[in-house]
């Protein structure tokens, strides 16, 4: 079985975040944009359809590119996208976390092959 980022890693990746985030402005889909009155209306309706749109697209591609991993590959993205949540910009953001939390998961899984191989 594939274990989740340790509780370090994921605070570690918390005070990343949190140091990246010039505007000190939290956005979180159930309440985009809620301290900014000059932020147009639709921008924060928009962000949140945009945020999910690249969650599903590269949830998806990881899940091609490894099969087998799915219920791994859905919680690491979703790690991802709940840290992007605490940047001020989410939709930049992202990707990179994705790529990241991707990355561990995939040396968790061939750590645990080559130890059954050996």
């Amino acid at each position: 079985m594939i274990r989740k980022l340790d509780d370090q890693s994921t605070n570690q990746f918390r005070i990343f975040i949190s140091s990246l985030n010039f505007m000190n402005t939290p956005l979180h889909p159930n309440s985009p944009c809620s301290n900014h009155s000059e932020i147009p209306a639709g921008f924060c309706t928009k962000l949140v359809s945009v945020i999910t749109n690249l969650k599903d697209e590269l949830q998806h591609q990881y899940e091609v590119a490894l099969p087998g991993l799915a219920e791994q590959i859905q919680h690491a993205v979703a790690e991802a996208e709940a840290l992007a949540w605490e940047t001020s910009f989410p939709h930049l953001f992202l990707p990179d976390l994705a790529e990241a939390r991707i990355a561990a998961l995939t040396v968790t899984d061939s750590q645990r092959r080559y130890s059954r191989a050996a």
